[in-house]
């Protein structure tokens, strides 16, 4: 007997997102090897990232409409979960689009360091993370637990992972600003 299409779907989740987790400290702590941020838009480490960030982060989506008969029955956790999933959802995406396409894909452009990102050097990955409590809220099951964990230890390891690329880019003006705001909230 085979694997089932949902167990398939959760085993090529977790594996993209352990490689990325992998390549990403790989490159943090050896140098040798640049995963994230890549070192160019046509590289091949931008495209096997966003390659294995689809295959991870789109089982999520399949596996919440797919369990979710097996919601939170507590009204209060469900309406909890539910709100901050979408306000996760929603902050993160303006805050994405705020960022510009370049830098949200880890090219070079220019340093933002005003609005949401004067409070926070990260809020896309601090909103993204609310999103992602919610999510374990509002559907608490196990493929969906462990998807949004992964998810968010991706997320709280990719500033270590990025700051020393922007030391590098921007300078006196990023750690100036990294001395002023706080790396999440």
């Amino acid at each position: 007997m085979g694997l089932s299409l949902e167990a398939l779907c959760f085993l090529i989740s977790i594996f993209a997102g352990l490689t990325i987790i992998f390549l990403s400290a790989t490159s943090f702590f050896t140098r040798k090897l640049q995963f994230w941020p890549p070192p160019g838009r046509r590289s091949w480490q931008m495209k096997l990232f966003w390659i294995l960030f689809i295959f991870f982060s789109l089982p999520l989506f399949f596996f919440i409409a797919l369990d979710f008969d097996k919601r939170n029955t507590n009204d209060f956790l469900f309406i909890l979960g539910a709100s901050l999933s979408l306000v996760g959802l929603i902050l993160a995406n303006l805050v994405s689009y705020n960022l510009g396409f370049k830098n949200t894909s880890g090219q070079e452009d220019q340093l933002r360091i005003s609005g949401w990102y004067s409070f926070s050097r990260n809020p896309v990955y601090v909103f993204t993370i609310l999103a992602l409590a919610g999510v374990i809220i509002t559907v608490p099951t196990f493929k969906i637990i462990v998807i949004s964990s992964v998810w968010i230890f991706i997320y709280i390891l990719a500033p270590f992972i990025e700051e020393p690329w922007l030391e590098d880019r921007y300078g006196r003006e990023f750690l100036d600003y990294k001395r002023r705001v706080r790396r999440f909230f």
